[in-house]
């Protein structure tokens, strides 16, 4: 240490017990457009009751979707079948699906579901 100064701290904790789906979109910087081309992802996680993504969760979850869009799905690593089906595992607790514009504008509603787990839903916009 130089000067008594801390230089690196880290702190450790331990995760609760898994109680909800968190979905967190990912869009350009122009938003989602309705270009027929733009691709919104979103990545669900498994969280506990502080909003912290619980590494163990393997947990099926089954998605709606409503709205001017396609369903893409997501993928699970070495799992044959996966892709583009309304339903997906997650992954040491986070995975992520993908949803493809269309040409028109309007809102794009994703629910997602687990057993024994409060579910998510998030509301797209797509603009022109």
């Amino acid at each position: 240490m130089a000067n008594d100064e801390l230089l690196i701290s880290q702190t450790k904790k331990t995760i609760g017990e898994p109680v909800a789906i968190k979905l967190t979109p990912i869009l350009g910087p122009k938003g989602w457009l309705a270009d027929g081309a733009d691709i919104a992802l979103l990545d669900f996680e498994i969280v506990d009751k502080n909003g912290d993504r619980h590494p163990l969760s393997k947990n099926k979850v089954d998605f709606t979707i409503s709205g001017p869009a396609i369903w893409r799905g997501g993928y699970n690593s070495g799992k044959p079948n996966t892709i583009n089906n309304l339903f997906l595992d997650a992954e040491a607790g986070i995975n992520r699906v993908a949803i493809k514009s269309l040409l028109q504008e309007g809102e794009v509603t994703i629910t997602a579901t687990s057993k024994g787990l409060k579910p998510a839903n998030i509301e797209l916009k797509r603009n022109l």
